[in-house]
């Protein structure tokens, strides 16, 4: 997946474990996945490649939980660029 903005592209790949659940399982946590990302896109630093994997116990996550989950682990890795 290719995420365009102003100034670079960033690669992203998203991943679900088949022990996540069948195919529909597995591309709905995808899709919440691919949403997360692309509200934190904009605080992103150029040049870098992600990988998402989701492991089994995100099914019974709500998306909110996942969002800051996803914020938290991009912060830890100083992946997000400071807003001041």
């Amino acid at each position: 997946m290719w995420l365009d903005r102003w100034d670079s592209q960033i690669k992203v790949g998203f991943t679900v474990s088949k022990k996540v659940g069948n195919s529909v399982t597995r591309n709905y946590v995808r899709r919440r996945l691919k949403e997360a990302f692309r509200h934190l896109i904009i605080d992103i630093k150029n040049g870098n490649t992600y990988v998402v994997l989701a492991r089994a116990p995100i099914v019974d996550i709500d998306y909110h939980k996942i969002s800051e989950s996803l914020k938290d682990l991009l912060i830890k890795a100083k992946c997000l660029e400071s807003k001041e």
